[in-house]
């Protein structure tokens, strides 16, 4: 009786729900870039450190360095997270007002967030460090120029524009975002639609464009 009344305990103990390890790390990992966050509303990016934020969310620095090499890698994540939910432009029947209604939420999110500010210290501080630079160019950037993308190739398939290589069309527009963000001038969105009609302008009639080969010869 008492071996039964023993194996019956041990049964009962391994039928215990066990910790869920990958539940756990995405609780802590959500408490990382919440910690990033609530921080970025206290002091700039530059003055927040790995160890800052490890003890603000209640994790060890390791468990950090576990997931991100740097505080650039860190930051990004949390970027990326907020920016994608504001700015999932719906389908307005016309590319135009979708890149206008694009750049103003970037403008805002940019001007208004802590997140936002912090974004133009990380590309700052990116000339000259050459891991944050390899950050935006190889993680970020390929992400940011899906969003002009998607609105390109909806464009396409509502027959707006034709299926052209566009990535001239998508290094100006983001070369004129960021002009505004890094010269801190994200005041003025009248300038936005201005921009925006010229560039369209412009890859509407691409073929009738001179080519500049052409003109050497």
């Amino acid at each position: 009786m008492a071996q039964q009344a023993h194996d019956e305990k041990n049964n009962s103990q391994d039928r215990r729900p066990q910790p869920d390890e990958r539940r756990r790390c995405q609780r802590a990992r959500q408490a990382v870039l919440t910690a990033l966050a609530d921080l970025l509303t206290e002091q700039p990016l530059s003055a927040i450190s790995i160890e800052a934020i490890a003890k603000r969310a209640g994790v060890g620095k390791q468990t950090i360095y576990r997931w991100y090499p740097d505080k650039a890698s860190l930051f990004i994540d949390l970027y990326d997270s907020d920016v994608a939910s504001r700015v999932n432009i719906p389908d307005m029947g016309s590319l135009e007002k979708e890149l206008n209604e694009l750049s103003i939420r970037i403008w805002h999110f940019w001007r208004e967030t802590a997140k936002g500010k912090a974004f133009r210290h990380l590309i700052a501080s990116a000339q000259s460090n050459a891991q944050s630079l390899n950050q935006l160019q190889n993680t970020f950037m390929p992400k940011q120029r899906m969003f002009q993308d998607q609105l390109l190739d909806r464009a396409i398939a509502r027959g707006e524009i034709e299926r052209l290589k566009y990535d001239i069309f998508i290094d100006l527009l983001i070369g004129f975002h960021w002009y505004h963000l890094l010269t801190n001038t994200l005041d003025d969105e009248s300038i936005i639609p201005i921009m925006i009609s010229t560039l369209l302008y412009g890859l509407k009639n691409a073929d009738r464009l001179p080519n500049p080969s052409e003109q050497k010869e």
